[in-house]
């Protein structure tokens, strides 16, 4: 088949590829599979930093006209804000690519939304729930932020559109917010091969009060039951019983904080 007769598959992120891959490590393999039956066209905002053309081989892009500095948060802020006031226009450019298939890794609010506006078949990745890390600190905001995730997610109950998890709770999660489970497919997320490794972390240890014989096992980002932190809490319980000297650190934050505390003192683990 010539390549202009294959269909077009449009990945669709508010970063360039270059971030996404440190983001989603397996980025160019799936890239490269697609590429084997599919066009494959990136479509994102443009970074400051140099384009690694190994990652961007083989791949069309499509840069929106905003520059981000993905080392400055400031920047990220601003770029995102006058992001979300010109996706109209984004959407328009996007139409007009033709895509017969949408990766839609963009999950800000109202972004998988407005995308579901085009009819196109697509697949929504479910990674950060915005709402919930954006106001999620209070009562009141737990609340709106909730009611917000869940009018979205419903939305998403369409015959062109296929959610993709990455753990259980996060499956039960979406699916108690009103998608449907035929909607939903669970994959499991990728790890960053060769970066985590044991280390013995002997000044780490002795900062946190661990003992040198204490075997620690650190877990890092943002907290939220979408993540399977009580999943993995549950499985830790059942560990220490067999080995006394394991500990678990928990590095994050964001609005889960509470909640995981709360997790920990009923599993009798503090």
């Amino acid at each position: 088949m010539d390549n202009k007769e294959k269909p077009l598959v449009v990945y669709f992120h508010r970063y360039s590829i270059e971030y996404e891959s440190v983001q989603f490590p397996i980025a160019r393999k799936l890239i490269d599979s697609l590429l084997k039956k599919y066009r494959v066209l990136y479509f994102s905002m443009s970074n400051i930093e140099p384009k690694n053309e190994k990652l961007r081989q083989g791949v069309a892009f499509k840069e929106i006209n905003l520059k981000v500095n993905h080392k400055n948060g400031r920047d990220k802020l601003l770029k995102t804000f006058l992001y979300y006031l010109r996706f109209p226009i984004t959407l328009a450019q996007l139409k007009k690519q033709h895509p017969d298939f949408i990766i839609c890794k963009e999950t800000m609010p109202f972004v998988p939304l407005l995308i579901k506006t085009l009819n196109i078949p697509m697949l929504i990745d479910t990674s950060d729930w915005w709402w919930s890390i954006l106001i999620g600190n209070k009562k009141f905001g737990r609340k709106l932020s909730k009611l917000m995730e869940n009018i979205e997610v419903k939305s998403w109950n369409s015959p062109n559109v296929t959610a993709v998890t990455h753990s259980k709770a996060e499956t039960d999660l979406v699916e108690n917010k009103g998608l449907s489970r035929d909607r939903i497919k669970i994959v499991n997320a990728p790890l960053f091969e060769g970066v985590y490794r044991p280390c013995k972390a002997i000044k780490e240890k002795k900062l946190l009060g661990l003992k040198k014989q204490d075997f620690a096992v650190a877990i890092h980002g943002i907290i939220h039951p979408s993540k399977g932190y009580d999943q993995l809490l549950e499985w830790w319980k059942k560990i220490t019983q067999e080995h006394k000297n394991w500990k678990l650190i928990i590095i994050g934050g964001s609005v889960g904080e509470e909640w995981c505390r709360n997790t920990i003192k009923e599993l009798g683990l503090s």
